[in-house]
C-alpha cells in the first residue's frame, strides 16, 4: 500500500467528500503536504553527507518508496517521525474538512 492510498483510507473513513473530483483533489495536496512536512523534518535528523544523497535522490525523481527506503536507513527514528507527522497533518485536514463540509 502506497502512501497516498493510506492516507485515504484513514481521511476517507473520517469524512464524507462532495465529490470523488473533491475528495482527489484533497487527497492529492495533503500527500504533497505530508511528504514536504516529512522532508523537512528528515533533513534535521541527516549528516551533511546523508543531505546531499537525499538531494540526490530527489533531483532524480526517485520512486517515494525508494525515499522511504533511504531514510529509514539513515534515521533509525524514521517510522516514528512518520508517524508524528501524520497525526499532526491528519488533525489539522479533518479540522478543515469538518469547516468547508
Amino acid at each position: 500500500m502506497n502512501l497516498h492510498t493510506l492516507l485515504e483510507t484513514d481521511l476517507t473513513s473520517q469524512v464524507e467528500f462532495k465529490s470523488e473530483k473533491h475528495k482527489e483533489e484533497f487527497m492529492i495536496e495533503f500527500s504533497d503536504m505530508f511528504f514536504e512536512r516529512l522532508m523537512e523534518r528528515a533533513y534535521a535528523l541527516l549528516s551533511d553527507e546523508d543531505d546531499v544523497k537525499l538531494a540526490e535522490l530527489l533531483q532524480a525523481q526517485a520512486s517515494q518508496l525508494d525515499v522511504f527506503t533511504f531514510l529509514a536507513e539513515k534515521t533509525p527514528e524514521f517510522a516514528g517521525l512518520v508517524g508524528e507527522v501524520f497525526l499532526d497533518q491528519r488533525e489539522e485536514a479533518l479540522e478543515v474538512l469538518q469547516i468547508i463540509k
